[in-house]
């Protein structure tokens, strides 16, 4: 079974930091194209690349520059892989882009990372020495309709609060989602 996973949030929820450990989990990173990161366990793969560059950097699918493409990238990784991860959009909406990609596989997940606006401010602090704004609440906000549309829809939506629990905690009720599915 094919699966398709969304990883979704606002700045600074955690997703490039759940998707680094997920990486770790499956082995690594075998190879970068310009729209895959393999991993050395090569069931599971990343619509994106930037992974290994340091911890700032943007990765996933904001390398697109938009999701016009995310379908034919998901395509393409279900290829070889069992299960393609998109990470790096806010996904604060649902439309034809999004959905294409979505439904590529034979089954989906969409995982909505959401915290605390003390907590979204406090890690943009440390990441940018500027605290979060309007548009990083509103982002979230929308995330959050977005993850609803996405159930209205059957798709299943982990939702996991990331304020008080580590990137291995999360990593690890994702994982064994994910394990539900095959993997």
């Amino acid at each position: 079974m094919k699966t398709v996973v969304f990883i979704s949030g606002t700045n600074c929820a955690g997703k490039s930091v759940l998707a680094r450990n997920l990486i770790k989990h499956y082995g690594g990173i075998k190879e970068e194209t310009a729209t895959l990161t393999i991993c050395a366990d090569e069931r599971v793969c990343f619509a994106g690349n930037g992974y290994c560059g340091g911890s700032e950097c943007y990765c996933g699918v904001d390398k697109f520059g938009n999701t016009r493409i995310l379908a034919e990238v998901v395509t393409r990784g279900l290829e070889t892989a069992d299960c393609v991860i998109c990470e790096g959009s806010c996904l604060s909406t649902i439309g034809l882009n999004l959905t294409n990609a979505m439904f590529v596989g034979d089954n989906a997940l969409v995982v909505f990372l959401h915290a605390r606006v003390s907590t979204l401010n406090s890690r943009r602090l440390q990441r940018s020495n500027k605290p979060a704004n309007v548009y990083t609440v509103t982002r979230q906000n929308g995330a959050a309709r977005a993850a609803k549309g996405w159930q209205n829809m059957g798709i299943p939506v982990l939702a996991i609060d990331t304020t008080d629990k580590t990137p291995e905690q999360i990593a690890d009720v994702v994982i064994n989602k994910l394990n539900e599915y095959g993997l």
